[in-house]
């Protein structure tokens, strides 16, 4: 693999370990922001949980989202899940 391609790929990493904040994930999925907090704080959900930055930040990892949408591909709304 040569350098471009390696740094080609790095970026593309770096883009999937991103962190969106909630207002960002309910776009992002499609949702609405109580959906995503619900979700995001029901332990029984294995929707990813939030990551708390400061005492009033928290966020979402991207690549986390992704792999739930993979998870949840079933053609079903990700908002009535």
């Amino acid at each position: 693999m040569d350098n471009e391609q390696r740094t080609r790929t790095k970026v593309v990493k770096e883009m999937d370990d991103c962190y969106f904040r909630a207002d960002e994930v309910a776009r992002y999925l499609s949702m609405g922001l109580s959906t995503v907090w619900v979700k995001g704080k029901d332990v029984n959900d294995d929707f990813p949980s939030p990551r708390k930055i400061s005492s009033r930040i928290s966020v979402f990892k991207k690549s986390e989202l992704d792999d739930w949408v993979n998870r949840n591909a079933d053609g079903e709304s990700h908002a009535n899940n």
